[in-house]
């Protein structure tokens, strides 16, 4: 029946978000007693974590997730979990989430529930997968009577709230009635998502200083540069500097991060700090006058990252890295198309604005 059920690729976030994570950053999380009491049941079986743009929530839900299933032992805990991107959008219908969740619930039975013989018997039957409706009632029969169950979603707000979050908000309804536990992240604003989640427990996240300075050192020592070039005494005003204009934000500091390992001398790190700016609004100027104003034997790299940065903020829906390859490659002029540029050179490119 596994077969059948054609989930999103789940996992492969995940385990991109695994490999970037710095040892030992966002762990505070699953120390708080709103945590755990949530946790192990002592309070209410929903809990929204929310903050603001940049607060690192993606990043604390890898985080969660991994301790949930080492935590989660018993073959009768199960956990579940959607990571939401904006950048998906078309991709993360309903459908296709109810087919994510409902193949990694079944994945965890060693034989086949008897809720899902009549599903079963349709597939063999040669019948096509249910839709919506009958996979979301099939879904919350197979969570009624297994409470310890966990359910993560991430980014609630980046599901399209336009066609597909009042089908995903009310599938969490039902998640919320089944008894199960629950965890959601997203931004506090959007009015639909306060209208469900508003009276459940809540966790504010914002960056702390200790995983940031953590982070800034972890990338310090990473760096050749950083590490061997540079006095201790250019190291620790680098995390004195970030820690200051990080405004409670993961983000800000991974982008200043960027700009402070494209220094070549010590010279050009102390500049970079005092121009280092605050906020993501700042920042984006910042990177965008750093784009315009490379020198004249990088005016090319200059135009590519124009380029790449102009049709990701015109198209109508996300472009996957072959689509803005050949968009890229497209001559204003009309003539013959130009040979793909590498993927890696829109990154680098744009000084940490396309990843």
């Amino acid at each position: 029946i596994l077969d059948f059920i054609k989930p999103l690729p789940y996992q492969d976030r995940h385990n991109y978000l695994q490999e970037f994570r710095t040892e030992g950053v966002g762990q505070w999380i699953t120390t708080m007693p709103a945590f755990l009491n949530w946790r192990d049941g002592r309070s209410s079986r929903t809990l929204w974590c929310n903050g603001g743009p940049g607060a690192g929530k993606t990043y604390l839900t890898s985080v969660i997730i991994d301790h949930l299933e080492k935590f989660s032992q018993s073959p009768q805990r199960r956990v579940l979990y959607i990571y939401f991107d904006y950048k998906q959008q078309l991709e993360q219908t309903p459908h296709k989430i109810l087919q994510t969740l409902l193949r990694q619930l079944l994945a965890t039975f060693a034989e086949l529930p008897p809720e899902a013989e009549d599903l079963h018997e349709a597939i063999l039957g040669g019948k096509d997968l249910p839709g919506w409706a009958d996979l979301r009632i099939l879904f919350i029969q197979l969570c009624q009577g297994r409470p310890e169950i966990f359910v993560v979603f991430d980014a609630l707000d980046e599901c399209d709230e336009y066609t597909n979050r009042k089908k995903v908000t009310e599938l969490l309804q039902d998640i919320m009635q089944a008894g199960v536990y629950l965890l959601v992240t997203s931004r506090p604003y959007p009015e639909d998502i306060y209208d469900l989640l508003g009276d459940c427990r809540q966790v504010l996240v914002e960056a702390s200083d200790a995983d940031i300075k953590s982070y800034v050192e972890n990338e310090i020592a990473q760096s050749v540069f950083l590490s061997k070039k540079v006095g201790k005494d250019v190291r620790e005003q680098i995390v004195r500097s970030i820690l200051e204009k990080s405004q409670g934000m993961f983000l800000l500091p991974a982008l200043q991060m960027k700009t402070i390992l494209g220094q070549t001398n010590r010279r050009q790190v102390l500049q970079a700090l005092e121009k280092l700016p605050r906020g993501l609004s700042e920042n984006l100027s910042f990177t965008m006058d750093r784009i315009k104003s490379q020198h004249a034997e990088s005016d090319t790299k200059a135009q590519l990252a124009l380029s790449v940065l102009m049709w990701l903020s015109t198209v109508k829906r996300p472009l996957s890295a072959r689509e803005l390859q050949q968009a890229v490659a497209i001559p204003p002029n009309g003539e013959e198309m130009d040979d793909l540029i590498d993927e890696m050179s829109f990154v680098d490119s744009c000084f940490g604005l396309v990843v």
